[in-house]
């Protein structure tokens, strides 16, 4: 569950949520956001971004990682957000719209956000991901850590293995499910 490039003040404190949310499912936890204002938090969340692939690409304000190639432009961009987090005065810039073609013919939209949105949202990944992966079933794999398709197969392989007794795969599909409708 937890990454090895991570700050360990702020892996201490993912560790014990996940502790808190194995053993006491029914916790609400309260005051979390106290953990979105510390430099910890940030700069981890900051090299993890920038060290994804996906940072090449810019969001509406045009900056990709090479802007914050610098430890000088990453702590001015670091400071901003803790102060904007600290004062209530966050607020997400809009996303860069870009249409990917699909097999089909069609055109998938994807929405880019900038680098300082993707960093708060890292943030807040590393908060509650712990929380949640506490609690979901082994035999989920949609979007988590350390799990992929080739995994679901595999669970999908044993289950169909005659000593199992299972003999019936379901398939499903929910064409255009969140699309909008206007």
């Amino acid at each position: 569950m937890m990454d090895t490039n991570i700050d360990s003040k702020v892996q201490r404190i993912q560790t014990m949520l996940y502790v808190k949310a194995s053993q006491e499912p029914e916790t609400r936890f309260r005051r979390l956001y106290k953990y979105l204002t510390r430099q910890e938090w940030v700069a981890t969340a900051m090299e993890k971004v920038l060290r994804n692939r996906g940072s090449r690409t810019a969001g509406i304000d045009g900056k990709t990682r090479k802007h914050y190639g610098d430890d000088e432009t990453r702590q001015t961009l670091a400071n901003e957000i803790l102060g904007e987090l600290k004062t209530g005065n966050y607020q997400p810039q809009p996303v860069r719209r870009v249409y990917i073609p699909k097999a089909n013919g069609k055109k998938r939209p994807l929405g880019i956000p900038t680098i300082k949105d993707r960093v708060v949202q890292m943030m807040a990944k590393m908060l509650l991901e712990p929380i949640y992966e506490a609690t979901f079933l082994p035999c989920s794999y949609g979007f988590r850590p350390n799990r992929c398709t080739w995994d679901a197969l595999a669970e999908a392989y044993h289950y169909l293995q005659p000593f199992s007794q299972y003999y019936t795969v379901i398939e499903g599909d929910i064409t255009n499910c969140f699309d909008r409708t206007s």
